[in-house]
């Protein structure tokens, strides 16, 4: 296990000059991944909302669209799949690898006004365009106070 210096996440300024030479030649040159956990894939997901729908938009690279799954089961969308490794023998050392392979999964909760019935799914380049559709029975009502 490596130890590694704690940062603080808002600090600009380096500490010293040679703290920061050093650390910028570490991270150049670290060849381990303790950064990203061993099997886990985290798909980057846009969520947008316009009048008539709920927009996602998830980034799936290298993923073909045969391993994504999608299903919206009590009000939770929830998107998985695998990217699977292809490997392939050739001579040499590998000095950094971070691609990644595996299962992954996301959810998230949908409002009550949604209509899965007439979701509508595509996928282009890597990327998975998802539509649900607002219901119109369930839209905003103004209530009057008397």
């Amino acid at each position: 296990m490596k130890i590694v210096r704690y940062r603080e996440p808002n600090r600009l300024v380096p500490g010293s000059f040679n703290n920061w030479m050093e650390d910028l030649f570490s991270e150049f040159f670290n060849n381990n991944l303790e950064r990203i956990p061993a099997g886990s894939i985290y798909p980057k997901v846009d969520i947008e909302e316009n009048e008539n729908s709920y927009l996602f938009k998830a980034e799936l690279p290298g993923v073909k669209k045969e391993d994504v799954s999608i299903e919206i089961d009590n009000k939770v969308l929830t998107i998985s799949g695998e990217k699977k490794e292809e490997r392939e023998e050739k001579n040499g050392n590998v000095f950094r690898k971070e691609s990644y392979s595996g299962s992954f999964s996301r959810s998230f909760t949908l409002p009550e006004h949604v209509n899965p019935d007439d979701a509508d799914a595509k996928y282009e380049n890597g990327i998975l365009f998802l539509s649900i559709p607002k219901s119109e029975d369930k839209a905003k009502k103004k209530i009057d106070i008397k």
